[in-house]
């Protein structure tokens, strides 16, 4: 007798559409492709930027859907383009909730959205086994930790000009200066630079001295906007080379 695989399926209720949807967005605005890695007790999507200087890791625990389920011992790692990830839930006003079911055999990952009036859509995205994707580091290590309201940061970032490609955070003992960083040097160029003082942080820890570190804009607006959608805080860790 041949014995049936249990299919991995999760149900997303429709309280937590809006920011599951968030955190696909923000996914796929930093990286092409979408790890996937299913364990016992959550989802972990992750993703990495072409320049590979931002790494995304964002964890969903199994209380946030209304339905988890994964045969035993079936823990699995994934691969899919992030961009037709997000086409599925560009539009959700209507959807009721959404079933996402991964199919091993098609090697497809399916999301089912019922919507109000008997409409049904379907996405199919093709998957490949993937490699574990993990990012180096020891937030307990770090010297710098630095705890931050999501809207004080994003409304602080649009002072910056559009074309901007990186930002320089300076971190010393009266608080964080946010700057414009460009390799040319020339006095012509506009330069913007805003300091927010420590006792307008939640959390505001040094070792004492300053540092600064520079790094994409793009994705720290991202990761912003995403923390400030889901109602999470945004909590810098900075280390020392």
């Amino acid at each position: 007798m041949v014995g049936i695989v249990p299919e991995m399926q999760f149900v997303i209720p429709a309280r937590h559409l809006r920011p599951f949807s968030k955190i696909i967005h923000c996914i796929s605005k930093i990286g092409d492709e979408l790890f996937l890695e299913v364990k016992d007790d959550k989802l972990v999507l992750k993703t990495l930027n072409n320049a590979r200087s931002a790494f995304v890791s964002i964890n969903i625990n199994k209380n946030f859907f209304e339905f988890f389920s994964i045969p035993p011992d079936a823990e699995r790692k994934y691969q899919l383009k992030a961009k037709p990830c997000y086409a599925a839930f560009h539009n959700i006003n209507s959807v009721e909730k959404c079933s996402i079911k991964l199919d091993e055999e098609e090697q497809r990952l399916i999301f089912d959205l019922p919507c109000r009036r008997g409409i049904k859509k379907v996405h199919k995205i093709t998957f490949e086994s993937g490699e574990p994707m993990q990012a180096i580091y020891s937030k307990e290590h770090c010297s710098y930790r630095i705890a931050a309201r999501p809207k004080q940061l994003s409304e602080s970032l649009p002072n910056f000009h559009s074309a901007l490609s990186e930002i320089t955070i300076v971190v010393a003992k009266d608080g964080l200066r946010l700057k414009s960083y460009h390799d040319d040097k020339s006095s012509r160029i506009t330069r913007t630079e805003l300091h927010i003082d420590q006792s307008d942080f939640e959390e505001f820890h040094t070792d004492g001295s300053s540092t600064e570190v520079t790094f994409s804009l793009k994705e720290f607006k991202h990761i912003v906007a995403l923390c400030e959608a889901i109602g999470q805080p945004c909590t810098l860790h900075i280390e020392r080379g």
